[in-house]
């Protein structure tokens, strides 16, 4: 199933004492690249889950944030971050003062900081905590996951329409491309008959038909449309596979542009090069579509 690299997820747990909340985006990207933004008690858990997104996701930039947020005062103790605040504040004095600024900070805005406050387990079992983290983690890759899939499968319906244009394309280029050394060697002996026709010398049979033969040789497409049908066919079948597809159809991608570009240059006839143009412009867009899939 096509995934797109794009998406959210958000997920919420209630446990004893506080309250834990994941939300994490996903943008485009080459590589897996995961970004952790964690409460300072939960920052040793960032190698533990950057296995757990790496279960899941191949793919993206991922941005996580866990927030904490306490139901009672029973189980945890939370105090003011004050080396961190001391120069957040510091910062954004230097900021009024530079740019000139009127607008004051709210005690509120600081607190949403993830790293304003810092918060301790009093008694709860670090083992706990951590399979509180991992799960309310997975939930939001589930979120995620399956917000990707709904847009990969629209994703996948704009290529296989695209595919099936390309496909269209390359038929009726198929019809035209015999006619092409037709046309040529009708339109030769005509020229030379012309001139023929003010002189006394006659048509020499065999350079002219070694010269349709070394026309028809150069503009011969016949590999390269069946490497492009070729290519079509399996970029289809890869569309359909259950696992990350995105890099295999660049690949392919760059194939399918490879050959339509020498077809371009050997076709020799303005119908073939309008419906490679069309071609390309569907390859291109193809090309966008594919750098949002996983």
């Amino acid at each position: 199933m096509v995934r797109s690299m794009t998406g959210f997820g958000r997920s919420t747990l209630d446990l004893e004492s506080y309250s834990l909340t994941c939300e994490m985006k996903a943008v485009n990207h080459r590589y897996l690249d995961v970004t952790f933004h964690l409460p300072q008690s939960f920052t040793y858990l960032e190698d533990v889950l950057k296995k757990v997104v790496k279960q899941t996701i191949n793919r993206g930039k991922l941005y996580i944030t866990i927030t904490i947020n306490p139901l009672n005062d029973s189980g945890i103790k939370i105090e003011p971050n004050w080396a961190f605040l001391d120069q957040y504040m510091a910062l954004f004095r230097s900021l009024k003062t530079r740019y000139h600024l009127s607008q004051e900070i709210k005690v509120n805005d600081l607190l949403q900081h993830p790293d304003a406050l810092i918060v301790t387990n009093k008694e709860d079992d670090l083992d706990e905590v951590e399979s509180a983290v991992i799960k309310v983690v997975q939930e939001s890759l589930d979120h995620l996951v399956d917000m990707r899939k709904t847009e990969g499968k629209q994703l996948a319906l704009d290529l296989y329409d695209r595919l099936q244009t390309i496909k269209s394309s390359i038929l009726e280029i198929e019809e035209l491309a015999p006619q092409v050394t037709l046309q040529y060697e009708s339109r030769l002996r005509k020229r030379v008959q012309d001139y023929l026709n003010h002189s006394d010398v006659e048509v020499d049979e065999a350079r002219l038909l070694n010269e349709i033969a070394l026309f028809a040789d150069k503009s011969n497409i016949d590999e390269e449309l069946t490497r492009l049908n070729s290519h079509t066919k399996q970029f289809k079948e890869i569309l359909m596979k259950d696992e990350p597809i995105g890099r295999k159809l660049d690949f392919l991608i760059q194939e399918m542009q490879r050959e339509i570009n020498t077809i371009g240059s050997k076709g020799n006839d303005e119908r073939i090069s309008v419906l490679v143009i069309s071609i390309k412009s569907e390859i291109e867009k193809c090309r966008e579509q594919i750098q949002n899939i996983e």
